[in-house]
């Protein structure tokens, strides 16, 4: 017998849609959820804050993710202490099998979601977007201007995550990951010299213009060029620049924490190929004397072929591209 398909009414529709958000599904349009149907997870889904008591379950979670070289572990107990930070999970059949957080940086303005993590056994079957979905929508519920994030390009099913909840691309920019070389040139022929945040903030405008964007990148974080933001920076980065006639470079960088081993985790921003390699050098040089084995560099996109060309990175520690991701939820001034 075959089976007849009928349209359904406004009403029934509307009555679908009803019944679906009463189950606890999330979705911005009935159009959203037909395009998304085959990845609807299963009933058992549930969306919670997530407690203190959940931790060793995010810690599992987070040994899947960068070959144990997660960040969430050493910021998960900030998180739920933070009363900006609003932090959720995603159980099933009892089972916590992913996070994401959401805080509110910038007083208020920007709402900065991270730490997106759902267990390799549970991927592909739509609890990303649940997680998604729970953000934009208590987001939306505080009166939050806007939300932001950063991914790399490489990642396509977060790129068509930001996509389906309707962030935009703002820019790109190179990052990767190096073991710090046994052997480092220790001769620096072009002067890079440490400065104050104060210092930084007195050549803002002049820095705004070796940048893709008035936006700061640190650690995979990004926040407007501010005077504000510079001294809240500063709190555990230090500045380095160089002033030549031929260009100008700014860095910065500081201690990434991760659960497997420390890092050192820098940006560079420069109109000059050997600046920009120069202060590279620097950060490994610092690093080095400090311990640390490895290194995370985030720098313009207009550096890839140096970053190709660079002696001392292994080809599997070729760069990827991050991209900033926005979506505006309303006007700043309302």
């Amino acid at each position: 017998m075959r089976m007849r398909l009928y349209p359904l009414s406004s009403r029934s529709l509307c009555l679908l849609e009803s019944g679906l958000r009463n189950l606890g599904y999330r979705f911005q349009t009935m159009e959203n959820l037909i395009r998304d149907w085959k990845t609807i997870p299963s009933m058992e889904a549930r969306v919670r804050p997530l407690r203190k008591d959940d931790i060793d379950d995010v810690l599992a979670i987070s040994k899947q993710i960068w070959h144990g070289h997660d960040y969430v572990p050493g910021v998960i107990e900030d998180w739920l202490k933070d009363p900006n930070s609003y932090t959720i999970g995603v159980v099933v059949d009892g089972t916590l099998i992913g996070i994401s957080n959401l805080r509110l940086i910038e007083n208020g303005k920007t709402g900065w979601m991270e730490g997106l993590r759902v267990h390799p056994d549970y991927r592909g079957q739509g609890y990303a977007n649940l997680l998604t979905d729970g953000l934009v929508e208590h987001a939306i519920s505080v009166g939050v201007p806007r939300l932001r994030y950063t991914t790399v390009v490489e990642n396509k099913a977060s790129m068509a995550l930001a996509s389906r909840a309707g962030l935009e691309e703002v820019f790109r920019m190179i990052v990767f990951w190096a073991e710090i070389p046994g052997s480092i040139d220790e001769r620096q022929s072009i002067a890079i010299d440490q400065v104050s945040a104060e210092e930084i903030i007195e050549s803002m405008d002049e820095y705004a213009g070796i940048m893709p964007a008035p936006i700061i990148v640190y650690d995979w974080k990004a926040k407007d060029l501010t005077a504000e933001s510079l001294r809240e920076l500063g709190e555990d980065r230090s500045f380095w620049e160089t002033k030549i006639d031929t260009g100008r470079a700014l860095s910065f960088g500081g201690h990434r924490y991760e659960e497997s081993e420390d890092a050192w985790s820098c940006t560079v921003y420069s109109n000059d190929e050997d600046l920009a390699e120069a202060h590279m050098l620097h950060h490994l040089r610092i690093a080095k004397s400090k311990g640390l084995t490895t290194v995370v560099v985030i720098l313009n996109r207009k550096f890839q072929q140096l970053v190709e060309e660079l002696s001392w990175l292994e080809e599997t520690e070729r760069f990827r591209e991050v991209v900033l991701m926005e979506r505006k939820l309303r006007d700043h001034s309302d």
